[in-house]
């Protein structure tokens, strides 16, 4: 029987070793969004709201940003895909709500997009149109 166990140590180290080489997949972060809690009509007759967004991905850049607002208080929104490609994090960015939209309080989702198309998971956040 011990001369069997020196083969069977090989194939456990070699199971061990092909397990702890598989490569993790590496995904876009974003790590903070910072824009105003509340927001007003601008010159133009729209809510506009200037902020920051940080993101990262390991050994890649980021390539795009996407502001998602869902449907809410009888609104649909279409999404707002920034290129943010050969620019470095934090991005600034311009968010600009129509005029027209009732006041109140409105959730978004910012997620980052690596190159590769990978995306991050969604950031939350809120603002009141007033």
């Amino acid at each position: 029987m011990s001369r069997h166990l020196p083969g069977l140590f090989a194939l456990l180290t070699f199971i061990a070793l092909f397990v702890g080489c598989s490569a993790a997949v590496s995904v876009p972060v974003v790590d903070s969004v910072n824009f105003p809690a509340t927001a007003t009509k601008d010159g133009t007759g729209n809510f506009a709201m200037t902020g920051t967004v940080a993101a990262h991905v390991s050994g890649g850049s980021i390539s795009k940003l996407l502001v998602h607002v869902p449907p809410q208080n009888g609104v649909a929104f279409t999404d707002s895909p920034i290129d943010v490609s050969g620019h470095a994090s934090p991005y600034t960015i311009l968010l600009a709500i129509p005029g027209n939209v009732p006041v109140g309080t409105y959730t978004y989702q910012v997620t980052a997009s690596d190159t590769a198309g990978t995306q991050s998971a969604p950031y939350n956040g809120s603002v009141v149109l007033q």
